[in-house]
């Protein structure tokens, strides 16, 4: 194995011991998802952007993308049936979810 390779693995376990120390296990047998990407792209497909409807999901996917913008985070995933970009504003992130965020990896 190559040092670049072997420096991955080494992150990729700390980020996952890091997880593990917050109490989340990040490789859960099960997850209640709401609802897949294509259908919330297909419930609101005549939103406007940055509209807030108070609506919550629970989706699950791989993230694909991550970047970064001044105090703006987009995170992009997808699942078998569409993509879908999240933003997190740092400023109104709470803790935990920040900390949970800075873990994410490709």
């Amino acid at each position: 194995m190559s040092s670049t390779l072997l420096d991955q693995t080494a992150e990729r376990r700390a980020k996952r011991d890091a997880l593990q120390a917050q109490g989340i296990n990040p490789y859960p047998t099960r997850f209640q998802r709401s609802a897949t990407l294509a259908e919330l792209q297909e419930t609101h497909r005549e939103i406007a952007p940055d509209t807030r409807t108070g609506e919550e999901a629970r989706v699950a996917g791989r993230v694909v993308s991550v970047r970064g913008h001044g105090k703006l985070r987009f995170v992009t995933i997808e699942d078998a049936g569409g993509t879908v970009q999240l933003m997190f504003q740092a400023d109104v992130l709470p803790a935990d979810a920040a900390a949970v965020e800075a873990l994410l990896d490709l």
